[in-house]
């Protein structure tokens, strides 16, 4: 198992969990702010409720817990590239003060620790739920699995 590795296989779950939206791996695109091509692990576009959304995953393959300093780092990157939201995926967890920096932050990100034996399990980190005309996106909180099959007059 290398990094790589570790890339296509979220990238490949996340194309199984969102077939209608355009999923790429290891994509370049310019930097609004900074003017240079950004490396973009996986990016997710698409088309929810008439909203243009631009999802970006940063695949963090480690031996040891991601800090700080690299959350600041990813919320810089996804200004600069003007995301919808951000999701830093790591396989080691994260430090006290990078769930922090994470939570409290006014861009939306989130921070997930997926282990190659937890992806099955994943089945999706936000929802749509809707009625009529009225909607609303619902990210899910940490820990929980937003679960798209209909639970009596629930739609998620």
């Amino acid at each position: 198992m290398n990094w790589r590795d570790y890339e296509l296989y979220i990238a490949k779950h996340f194309q199984q969990l969102f077939p209608n939206t355009t999923i790429r791996h290891d994509v370049k695109q310019d930097g609004l702010i900074s003017r240079v091509k950004r490396q973009i692990d996986i990016l997710i576009e698409g088309r929810i409720a008439g909203f243009e959304l631009k999802i970006i995953i940063d695949c963090k393959y480690f031996n040891k817990k991601v800090d700080v300093k690299a959350v600041e780092s990813f919320l810089s990157f996804l200004q600069d590239l003007k995301a919808s939201k951000g999701i830093l995926i790591t396989n080691k967890g994260f430090s006290e003060a990078a769930k922090n920096r994470a939570t409290f932050d006014t861009q939306d990100i989130e921070l997930r620790i997926i282990d190659f034996s937890d992806l099955a399990d994943f089945q999706n980190f936000a929802a749509l739920p809707y009625s009529g005309v009225h909607g609303a996106f619902v990210t899910a909180p940490d820990g929980w699995v937003v679960d798209g099959a209909p639970l009596g007059n629930f739609l998620c």
